[in-house]
């Protein structure tokens, strides 16, 4: 017993015929086919009604760099008062942080090391920064953007920034359609929101839970010792 499958045109096999076989002018006749196809694909394209994937918005995470110069005297490793004024406005105007990534840097010889009052100088920033509960560290390697000054050492503040995605309007395509951008206002409104950005790359392990304390409020239910409900006003 054989079984013989028939094969229905489709729409768009329909609509090229319709254009290629019916109501064709000489002109058209005379043209490439395949220019004719392409016409149409064109035509289909512009005012189709299809939708396609969304595109997925997404608060971008940069890392920031902040940096400081402090200027020493001439042979002294000491924080003069000027300098020392100028470090806490920085910090003061950078937010600085305990628990932030910041380092200490100064010029290096051409072995990468510092020399004797350099480091005495970075010392004395980083007891400085002590002071207001601030940690920070000396690399190892040399980074970007050292100063040239043999009297001059440099604070850098490495935080994470959020970028949220634009959705100021709708993005125009083929043929003049907006293309609205669903869930564009969610993701800018999170990095708006977001306290700790790098939590955006990276999120942050749940603390133990306390199951103990989660079985009290049904052990008060069942006893009738309910709480009552807190009356706020508020204005």
């Amino acid at each position: 017993m054989s079984v013989t499958r028939i094969l229905r045109p489709t729409g768009l096999a329909l609509a090229l015929a319709a254009l290629l076989g019916g109501g064709c002018t000489e002109q058209q006749i005379n043209q490439p086919a395949e220019k004719t196809v392409e016409e149409l694909a064109r035509h289909i394209f512009d005012h189709g009604k299809w939708r396609q994937q969304p595109r997925r918005y997404e608060a971008i995470v940069e890392p920031i760099t902040i940096t400081h110069r402090v200027t020493f005297e001439p042979g002294n490793a000491e924080i003069g008062d000027d300098a020392r004024h100028a470090l806490h406005a920085f910090l003061r105007q950078s937010g600085a942080a305990s628990g932030e990534h910041i380092e200490i840097d100064g010029p290096r010889n051409p072995g990468g090391a510092h020399a004797p009052l350099t480091a005495a100088r970075l010392a004395a920033i980083r007891d400085e920064l002590s002071r207001t509960g601030i940690a920070a560290s000396i690399p190892l390697r040399a980074g970007n953007g050292l100063p040239s000054a043999g009297d001059e050492a440099e604070i850098l503040i490495t935080r994470a920034m959020v970028i949220p995605p634009d959705c100021g309007s709708g993005d125009l395509e083929r043929g003049q359609r907006p293309n609205y951008r669903w869930s564009c206002a969610n993701a800018a409104n999170l990095g708006h929101m977001v306290a700790n950005p790098a939590d955006l790359e990276r999120g942050r392990r749940i603390s133990p839970a306390d199951g103990e304390a989660t079985t009290l409020s049904i052990q008060r239910y069942r006893k009738g010792e309910i709480k009552p409900i807190i009356n706020e006003v508020t204005n």
